[in-house]
Parts: structure tokens; sequence; C-alpha cells
């Protein structure tokens, strides 16, 4: 099991790269500040589709809308 990180730059990927749209933090693993610091950062991240992981996130969002049509 992967150890859950909080830092910006596993912030920046997971929208960046992957984007993703949910944001988990643990109570118990960070802090407040550093928590509201990140949800800022994350609120202004965009997807980046030219990104080495473009293709692939846009081979899901295929597969999802044949499920859904």
């Amino acid at each position: 099991m992967r150890r859950p990180r909080h830092d910006l730059l596993t912030v920046r990927g997971s929208v960046e790269n992957y984007d993703a749209q949910i944001l988990c933090m643990g109570q118990n693993v960070i802090a407040a500040p550093a928590a509201w610091a990140l949800i800022d950062i994350w609120l202004d991240l965009r997807h980046d589709p030219t990104s080495s992981y473009g293709p692939k996130v846009g081979e899901i969002a295929a597969y999802e809308a044949r499920l859904h049509s």
C-alpha cells in the first residue's frame, strides 16, 4: 500500500497529469494550515492534455463516454 503524500508535487501532478477531480487528506496526517494551502493551489490547477499522460487520460474519457451513451 502506498503511503499518502500531502505535498505540492503530488497535488500538482494529480491534476495536471491525471486530471484528478478529488482531493483527499487525512485530518490526523496533515496540519490544517498546510491543508488549506494545498486546497488553494488545487483549485487553481488545470489538467494539461499535452502532458505525457494526456493520451491515457483521453482513452479513459473516451471509454467513460461510451459507457454513458
